[in-house]
């Protein structure tokens, strides 16, 4: 969760949530996103621009998913 009243925008609230789905080869990460707050024009740009910006922090949260899932004993 980023409340955006607290950048450069200062509106807005946004939602990051990753959820695991077991699949045959381990385990698949989605994302799912949500901006609130804002309105449908800024939304579509907004997710245009953001998806540069963010993909640095993305892959650092990856790796940190995939340290924490490695380090767990099998079942």
């Amino acid at each position: 969760h980023v409340d955006g009243r607290m950048g450069s925008t200062g509106r807005g609230e946004y939602r990051f949530r990753y959820r695991l789905e077991p699949v045959a080869i381990g385990t698949r990460l989605h994302l799912d996103t949500d901006i609130l707050g804002m309105g449908w024009l800024f939304k579509r740009i907004a997710g245009r621009l953001f998806h540069r910006g963010i993909r640095h922090t993305l892959a650092r949260d990856l790796a940190a998913f995939k340290r924490h899932f490695d380090s767990q004993p099998a079942r």
